[in-house]
């Protein structure tokens, strides 16, 4: 069977026995020729949490194909492969500018413990639309053991506001990337909670102590917009 070439093979990988072959086809599979395979390959070494491939997956940050180079990024990030970090922030500012840039870049830096470029892109996604990735990003900067996430937490939490009160109903402040946000600002000394008019009122005082410019929303409009959520539900 040629595993390389089998791209059925490799999705259902997390299935399969671990009896070493598996790891064996997966590494092979990372030169095959079709990118989707090689794409599949790195996800599936991922999903199985194989030692020892870091080296072979690295490889793939200089793949012609730019899903393949993404997913590299994002699977070092996962293996908290710290030796890739040069490599990965070289690659950063060589990649086409875009959410799906962004998205690579935050979650696996957040997970390396990188903060300056993982917040820029952070920051730069801020205005994506693709709920899934928003989400995804979110959680990556919950990885992130420093003070200097809370001014971007606070643009994603005016951001998140409203995309929330937007889908009402059948959401609400009280979960999704919302609700992360809240956990992540508690980093400031504040107890979790999920009314925005409080963290807001709180940012406007305590934005000085981060050197961080004064928010595109104000207390005021929050309250307005809450009051507004609210009536809704």
């Amino acid at each position: 069977m040629r595993f390389g070439l089998s791209r059925r093979f490799i999705w259902r990988v997390g299935d399969l026995p671990r009896d070493g072959s598996v790891k064996v086809a997966l590494l092979g599979a990372l030169a095959d020729p079709s990118p989707r395979v090689r794409y599949s390959a790195c996800v599936g070494l991922s999903t199985r949490k194989e030692k020892g491939c870091t080296v072979a997956i690295a490889a793939r940050l200089k793949d012609a194909d730019r899903d393949v180079r993404l997913v590299a990024v994002r699977v070092l990030g996962r293996f908290r492969e710290v030796r890739a970090l040069p490599a990965i922030l070289a690659l950063y500012d060589r990649e086409k500018a875009d959410d799906l840039r962004e998205f690579a870049f935050a979650e696996s830096l957040a997970n390396l413990g990188e903060t300056k470029v993982s917040l820029t892109a952070a920051r730069r996604a801020l205005d994506s639309d693709n709920g899934r990735l928003r989400d995804s990003i979110v959680d990556s900067l919950r990885q992130i053991d420093s003070e200097a996430i809370l001014p971007v937490a606070m643009e994603w939490l005016a951001s998140e506001m409203r995309r929330t009160i937007d889908r009402v109903p059948g959401s609400g402040f009280d979960r999704g990337s919302y609700a992360s946000l809240c956990f992540i600002l508690t980093r400031g000394g504040q107890k979790y909670q999920t009314d925005p008019t409080v963290w807001f009122e709180w940012w406007e005082k305590a934005r000085v102590d981060y050197a961080a410019p004064p928010l595109k929303i104000d207390a005021g409009a929050v309250r307005k917009v809450y009051a507004e959520y609210k009536k809704a539900r």
